[in-house]
């Protein structure tokens, strides 16, 4: 019996120390949990590894074999001077062998320091990111190789989903064992965003630096490299302080995995942020870029990552641009075209009344309105029945603004009489055109929005005589990309300034020499009457005829030279556009672009030779192949026209234009 107690209690004490929670149990139980935590965690991963990677809709690598990105084409003037880009991206693809190795080792030693050691996972980095973000509570860092950024920028959305993170992992193992490292790396420099609208490390480097990306050096090179984790942000040009932080770091880097030495290191940190000064004065040539793009699409080429080289010289286009500022703002004052005259008084009360009989003013009409007030920047106008105020186009004609108000004071004008003031002055009463910029709205104490009309327009078109090259082309003030360009698309009767083509059409035939005595009289043709802006000259010659622009003489001659002669010959020299047959042709009636009639005038300065205009230099290194020359007249016929166009700059209509440095030769012409 007592056998039997003992070992009962004996079975019992067992179970008690069997359960007994003691350190060495609690150790092994919590080893065997995580164990088996960790082994379950394992199996769920790799069965989510597996799940993503067979899924439907998972992006092949494959398609990085044959990486070809968005590329811009890039636009120059004849200097290299940067016009634009064309595209929606500015990206200069470049191939590895072009990439510096300086540059290769400071993007990896800011972005990816193992880069060339791991498989495609930085898997320390991704458990530190991990442990970051949670001690964070938000996502702050990624811990992506390079590897997995080439994936996530190409391969993948941008959601942080962990779907996506998986397939980045995986992908990211599938590139490694497809592409060779510099293969992925050329993709990431290629494409990656750095700033100011710059993709790729070729335009990165254009921008900041205005050199190529092989030409530069360690301390360029660590200001590049710190771009990418915030473009914006670490910009040389915007946060210069961010940026040289930011490259000080990068520089630190390199020199502590060697690739820098010493000496290269505390030359970058001792010198200044490498960064090429903006000029703050914008050179633009958006015509130049319509041309290349329609030249683009007319031909069907693909110019992507191209660089276009164009005849144009943005010096001399932007001076040409001042040039026809300044004479279409004189031309304005003169025949006011914009701001008409100053009413007073009864004429005053009287032209109010006229713009109330008118009643509301519509949209798309010019409306003279008079000047009431000044609000500001802004003018008052009174449209009769309502009032307005200009909000737009005032900056065109008066940059500097103006002065308003009663300018009646007689003494303040008799100081002000021998010296003219630079700002215009604008009074009450003065009638300027205006157009509505939106009409009338559900507040009918609101002034309506007006824009001052944009008055006169012209264009400038500048054309190297040897190779017919366009130096310079304007197409308008204010003119914009896609705009209307008025050297190329407006067609306009050049009035006068066609009539030496009927004068060389004459020589040409034999029939007249430029000393031939013609008279200047009333003549018949079919009941009109040509009719000179002065009185018939009677007897003159034919170089005086075309030196004031006599109009019946031009006639004349067009009647027995024959209209064919005078268009064969234009055309030839380069006038595309239909011309008439009658002989009003003489007076310059037929329309014609401005281009068409520069490009003709050349045969007079060229020998009588004819070129088509060039606007493109160079693609890519390689020339264009330059239009052929055609003679049009003879060589002494288009000396004898040269001779006679500089008698009109010496004796005739263009007497102005004889105070030039240069010699001129030319002709002026008006029309209706």
């Amino acid at each position: 019996m007592n056998t039997k107690i003992k070992r009962k209690a004996k079975k019992e004490n067992h179970k008690k120390k069997r359960f007994e929670l003691t350190p060495k149990k609690i150790v092994l139980y919590s080893l065997t949990a995580v164990s088996g935590a960790m082994a379950l965690g394992t199996i769920l991963i790799l069965g989510l590894f597996y799940y993503y990677s067979h899924t439907a809709g998972l992006p092949s690598v494959e398609t990085l074999r044959n990486y070809k990105p968005l590329q811009s084409t890039r636009i120059s003037d004849r200097n290299g001077k940067l016009i634009g880009f064309l595209g929606k991206k500015k990206r200069t693809v470049v191939p590895y062998s072009r990439i510096p190795d300086i540059l290769v080792k400071a993007i990896i030693s800011a972005e990816d320091a193992s880069f060339f050691d791991h498989k495609g996972l930085n898997l320390l980095g991704m458990m530190r990111a991990f442990w970051i973000n949670i001690a964070a509570g938000r996502f702050k860092q990624g811990g992506s190789t390079i590897t997995q950024q080439v994936v996530k920028g190409l391969l993948l959305s941008p959601e942080r989903t962990l779907r996506r993170k998986f397939q980045e992992v995986i992908l990211a193992r599938r590139l490694e064992q497809t592409l060779s490292k510099k293969e992925i790396l050329s993709i990431y420099l290629n494409e990656i965003y750095f700033g100011h609208g710059r993709y790729g490390v070729e335009e990165a480097s254009l921008f900041y630096f205005g050199k190529h990306v092989w030409e530069l050096d360690a301390s360029e090179s660590a200001v590049l490299a710190g771009l990418p984790q915030g473009p914006e942000l670490n910009s040389p040009i915007k946060h210069p302080d961010r940026s040289r932080k930011r490259q000080l770091y990068v520089l630190g880097q390199m020199k502590k995995h060697g690739y820098i030495s010493e000496d290269t290191y505390k030359s970058a940190v001792d010198s200044p942020l490498p960064v090429v000064k903006k000029s703050s004065k914008l050179q633009n040539a958006p015509e130049m870029m319509d041309m290349v793009r329609r030249y683009i699409n007319e031909n069907n080429l693909d110019l992507q990552g191209k660089h276009v080289i164009t005849t144009v010289d943005l010096e001399m286009q932007s001076k040409a641009l001042d040039a026809l500022s300044k004479g279409l703002k004189e031309y304005d004052k003169r025949q006011r075209v914009t701001r008409l005259v100053n009413l007073k008084g009864k004429k005053l009360k009287k032209y109010l009344q006229k713009l109330k009989k008118a009643g509301e003013p519509g949209m798309g009409k010019i409306y003279e309105g008079v000047v009431t007030a000044r609000d500001g920047e802004s003018l008052i106008i009174n449209l009769g029945n309502i009032k307005g105020i200009i909000e737009e186009g005032m900056d065109r004609y008066y940059p500097r603004g103006y002065t308003f108000g009663n300018n009646s004071n007689k003494k303040k004008k008799k100081k002000t009489k021998s010296k003219k003031s630079s700002v215009p002055h604008i009074s009450p009463g003065d009638l300027i055109r205006v157009r509505l910029l939106e009409g009338k709205t559900d507040n009918e104490d609101a002034p309506l929005r007006l824009r001052a009309e944009i008055g006169p327009q012209g264009g400038v078109v500048l054309i190297d005589i040897e190779s017919a090259e366009i130096r310079a082309l304007i197409g308008g003030l204010n003119m914009t990309s896609g705009g209307f360009n008025r050297a190329v698309m407006a067609k306009r009767q050049p009035g006068s300034s066609f009539k030496p083509f009927v004068y060389a059409a004459a020589i040409s035939s034999g029939k007249f020499t430029a000393a031939t005595l013609l008279n200047d009289g009333p003549e018949v043709y079919k009941k009109w009457i040509p009719r000179n802006h002065g009185n018939f000259k009677g007897n003159i010659t034919l170089r005086e005829a075309l030196a004031h622009s006599v109009n019946s003489i031009a006639v004349h001659i067009l009647s027995k030279t024959g209209v064919q002669s005078v268009i064969s010959i234009a055309k030839s020299a380069g006038i595309k556009s239909k011309l008439g047959r009658e002989l009003s042709l003489a007076l310059g009636t037929s329309e014609v672009t401005l281009l068409e009639l520069a490009s003709a005038y050349r045969i007079f300065a060229a020998n009588g030779y004819s070129r088509s205009p060039v606007f493109i230099k160079t693609i890519n290194g390689v020339q264009l192949n330059s239009s052929e020359a055609r003679r049009v007249l003879k060589g002494n016929t288009a000396y004898i026209m040269k001779s006679i166009l500089g008698s009109v700059v010496r004796d005739g209509t263009a007497r102005r234009a004889a105070n030039m440095k240069f010699t001129v030769f030319g002709k002026t012409g008006t029309t209706n």
